[in-house]
């Protein structure tokens, strides 16, 4: 379905855009704004603005800007329509439906399709782990031996699927979903003329996206007791779980509608059959893109501000049973940028976890620079050998599992020590050893933090600083990107960055006269958009007043002429003119400038009334005499830019009755600078 007009406005009417945007970042009020750092670039200092009065964020830093639709869009990575039906359902605003493109439509059905299959086949496959005798004969057992209470399997939705080649497809078949939706979902494969279910006989984790939609499916195949006895857990430890009576009941009472298996293929070994299947990669699901668990971490890591990165589904469940919410696992993939960057929205500091062996190792040292590159703040928890954050959790049980992941955590440098000089090396093996510690820590943005980290380096191992400030160096040109060697610098959203200050004495009088006027230009779209509706005179909105005004006046900047027609537009069909209007604009290029226009990077604090009694007037409260000053101010710059095109114009060899002409033209600018300097109470030379 797509949403009406109607709709959309209510949501940007009632949607509160620091409550959504508190959902991803911590922000602190200072002023009428709140801050934070952006979720969008990574930084130290918070450049990130939301107000709450105008609806809008702002980043100084890296450009981004929009209102709580946009921001949804951004930080989740939907389309307009998704975002919108979220915030509605959020808020408790019906969405009633709309006619558009047929293109668009398609898209957005395709997608909520393939959301409601994806359900579907998540509750078919829960129902089976709780009510199919042939999950309890499998798949029940495996949890109970893996300590995985039911209270924690519900809350994932954990499922079963049959050992069967059709199970799943039969059942959706019957349920009037078409075999092109099922293989699009990667729920079944379809080889030839052959269609089978892509998983069979496997314990089922969901995958569900930062919203909490189900997007994939991760199969874990599993050991059955029969099949190794020596770590199944004694008859209490199963009791104490509550699958024992789950599985006697099951055994003694199928469920007549569920069919047992056809076609069971033989159970196969860890050794032909591979321990995890995933979903293929869909319109809703790309590989890499997720961290699982994320959904249900959320919170729990903006509490704490800290994040435990593990590497797979069960090691997610370990720490729930014991507790500790703010874990996601990059479950099965090497962290991404993408996943690198989900997390960088809730927290700046991230702990790894991994299994203490020689692979956990290595998956630990390829992820820390990741991170420090990203400008996270890094600890690494390697568990004792042969252990996982399950294995371990089962064997120390829940009080001296937490005990030791909260006194076991080391920062990157002691780790790679640890890790890279953990045997008796060559000096030429210990040097290279040390060089890759150091390129960790060229990796982190922050100058001080990598001054301090040297420090510590030299310290752990008695080497002169010195020498470790030349590798650095060396290491640090050669690592700096071109863009950076070359002094050109850009944001992640493409626009340079430009040094705000220009000192004007370096610019000729027609380049100042032209950029003071495109300053006066965005200043009246800046009082237009904040005050414009303010009534004035004969109660008539002060953007009436403005419009007549410059109606003779044509603007330089392209941005603000784009704005000033899109708002006398408005205007025209009787609406009324505000920011508000703006960011109703279908037009992504009308709110971005509006919002460019209006943000500001200060804000007058409220400490100064109530801890010092300073007051302020606000600039509203006379938003008339300001708006026709900036006008009066505009006007005389554009007299006088008209005055030096004719005084140079003076200068070339004319003919007499030409020079006289412009000597008449010359006069007529300079009585009309005086008349505008005198409304403004200034004097100008003659």
């Amino acid at each position: 379905m797509i949403v009406s007009q109607a709709t959309i406005q209510a949501v940007q009417r009632v949607a509160r855009i620091e409550e959504v945007v508190a959902d991803f970042v911590s922000l602190k009020k200072k002023g009428q704004n709140f801050w934070a750092c952006c979720p969008f670039h990574h930084e130290q200092t918070p450049s990130f603005s939301v107000s709450p009065t105008k609806g809008f964020y702002k980043c100084f830093g890296c450009d981004a800007a929009g209102d709580v639709i946009t921001f949804v869009q951004q930080i989740e990575g939907v389309s307009f329509v998704e975002a919108i039906t979220a915030l509605a359902q959020r808020y408790g605003i019906p969405v009633a439906s709309a006619e558009t493109r047929m293109q668009d439509l398609q898209a957005y059905q395709a997608k909520e399709s393939l959301y409601m299959l994806l359900n579907l086949a998540k509750n078919y496959y829960a129902d089976l782990l709780w009510h199919h005798p042939e999950a309890a004969t499998v798949a029940l057992p495996y949890l109970a031996q893996r300590a995985i209470q039911p209270a924690i399997a519900k809350k994932f939705a954990l499922g079963y699927s049959l050992n069967s080649w059709n199970g799943f497809y039969t059942f959706a078949i019957e349920k009037g979903v078409t075999l092109e939706r099922l293989v699009a979902a990667g729920l079944v494969v379809q080889n030839g003329t052959k269609v089978y279910d892509r998983f069979r006989g496997r314990l089922m984790f969901p995958i569900h996206n930062s919203s909490g939609q189900v997007v994939a499916f991760g199969a874990r195949h599993m050991v059955t007791p029969a099949q190794s006895t020596s770590d199944i857990q004694s008859l209490e430890e199963a009791q104490s779980t509550g699958y024992v009576a789950v599985c006697a009941e099951r055994r003694q009472d199928p469920t007549p509608e569920w069919p047992l298996a056809t076609e069971v293929r033989k159970q196969s070994t860890a050794v032909d059959s591979p321990k995890y299947i995933n979903s293929p990669e869909t319109p809703v699901y790309q590989k890499g893109s997720l961290l699982y668990g994320l959904s249900f971490a959320k919170q729990s890591i903006k509490q704490v501000s800290n994040c435990y990165l593990v590497e797979g589904y069960t090691d997610v469940l370990a720490f729930h049973r014991a507790g500790v919410e703010q874990v996601v696992a990059s479950a099965g993939t090497a962290l991404t940028e993408i996943q690198i960057d989900a997390l960088y929205r809730f927290t700046a500091k991230v702990t790894l976890v991994f299994d203490g062996d020689q692979a956990g190792m290595q998956a630990a040292v390829r992820g820390i620079d990741k991170l420090l590159t990203k400008g996270l703040e890094v600890k690494v928890i390697l568990l004792p050998s042969g252990e996982d954050p399950d294995s371990y959790l089962r064997k120390v049980g829940v009080d001296a599992f937490n005990h030791y992941i909260h006194c076991s955590a080391q920062d990157f440098i002691t780790f790679k020590a640890g890790f890279l000089l953990s045997v008796e090396q060559s000096p030429v093996a210990q040097a290279k050893a040390i060089r890759e510690i150091v390129q960790s820590i060229v990796a982190i943005p922050d100058e001080i933090a990598r001054t301090l980290f040297l420090k510590k380096c030299s310290k752990l191992f008695a080497i002169e600083e010195e020498v470790l400030v030349t590798t650095y160096r060396a290491l640090l040109h050669k690592s700096m990107p071109v863009w950076r060697q070359k002094k050109t610098f850009a944001t992640p959203h493409g626009r340079p960055i430009t040094n705000p200050y220009v000192d004007p004495k370096n610019l000729p009088l027609t380049s100042k006269l032209t950029a003071s006027i495109e300053a006066y230009e965005r200043e009246i779209m800046r009082i237009l958009l904040a005050y414009g509706a303010t009534k004035v005179a004969e109660d008539k909105p002060l953007y009436t007043y403005i419009f007549l005004e410059l109606a003779d006046v044509a603007f330089r900047s392209t941005e603000c002429k784009v704005l000033f027609d899109y708002c006398k537009a408005v205007a025209q069909q009787g609406g009324l003119v505000d920011m508000q209007c703006c960011l109703d604009s279908k037009e992504a290029a009308i709110r971005k400038i509006a919002i460019d226009l209006t943000a500001s990077p200060h804000d007058i604090s409220e400490a100064w009334v109530k801890k010092y009694g300073i007051y302020t007037m606000e600039e509203g409260q006379n938003a008339q005499r300001l708006s026709l000053e900036v006008i009066l101010r505009l006007k005389i710059r554009l007299v006088q830019e008209l005055i030096e095109e004719n005084r140079a114009a003076l200068t070339q060899a004319l003919p007499a009755d030409e020079e006289m002409e412009l000597l008449k033209v010359h006069q007529l600018l300079k009585d009309s600078e005086c008349s505008i300097a005198k409304q403004l109470g200034t004097v100008v030379v003659q």
